[in-house]
């Protein structure tokens, strides 16, 4: 159990960042998005959604069920206040972000019954889930944070997750899209920081794919805590 505890910590303190930066925001979960946000400006409930869907997975490990179930009741209501603001925007209500909306509808969908069942798993894989979702939102309003950083996060927390269950079978396929999507990301990175900053990660993946080869599943999740945290600074940069 503590093995357990001290691994979802580092997950959580690792992936915090790419979601929200907003422990002290978290009180304000009921509050509905009202109004128009302008570009460069990322909605407070965006975040809110993001941070407990981080911290879900933490509370799923441990088996916390009442408040995993009271983050998922936020998680709904601020969604909710999201998609129907109580003020209308001043221009066309039918923004394009309106076009992201399904990939976060149905991962809390999937939140919502994996929590209901008490499946500690697939509670942990759709908080992942949704997390990355509404990080591609962020990026919609705030575009200086290159496209797929969120999907790397998403991808990594996948690979921890899978090798903690003793799934490593399933990571290899998984870092093939890691590759893949930062083969799109590493063009954006090195612009908005440095060639340093992409060789860092360049080398991070080469030691998780070299782990991965010969099945070195606590190599492959540490090298994913290391690649999580890379990405949190990556994002902070980006700013």
């Amino acid at each position: 159990m503590q093995a357990r505890v001290w691994v979802s910590v580092v997950l959580i303190g690792a992936a915090a960042g790419l979601v929200a930066s907003c422990s002290h925001r978290q009180k304000e979960a009921g509050i509905s998005y009202a109004a128009w946000v302008p570009p460069g400006s990322i909605p407070p409930t965006l975040r809110q959604i993001g941070a407990r869907a981080v911290n879900i997975i933490d509370l799923a490990a441990v088996g916390a069920w009442p408040q995993v179930y009271a983050d998922v009741r936020d998680i709904n209501n601020a969604w909710s206040g999201y998609k129907h603001p109580t003020v209308e925007p001043p221009s066309d209500p039918h923004f394009p972000d309106t076009l992201l909306y399904g990939p976060l509808d149905a991962a809390i969908a999937r939140l919502r019954n994996a929590a209901t069942a008490r499946n500690a798993t697939e509670t942990m894989a759709a908080a992942n889930d949704v997390s990355a979702a509404a990080f591609e939102l962020n990026e919609y309003y705030n575009p200086s944070v290159p496209p797929g950083l969120a999907r790397l996060a998403m991808l990594e927390r996948k690979i921890l997750l899978d090798t903690w269950d003793g799934r490593i079978d399933t990571a290899p396929d998984t870092m093939i899209e890691v590759h893949r999507t930062w083969q799109r990301v590493r063009p954006a990175v090195v612009a908005r920081s440095s060639e340093r900053v992409a060789e860092a990660f360049d080398s991070n993946l080469a030691d998780q794919q070299a782990a991965l080869d010969v099945l070195e599943s606590e190599q492959v999740g540490d090298c994913a805590q290391n690649a999580l945290l890379m990405l949190n600074e990556m994002e902070q940069l980006s700013y």
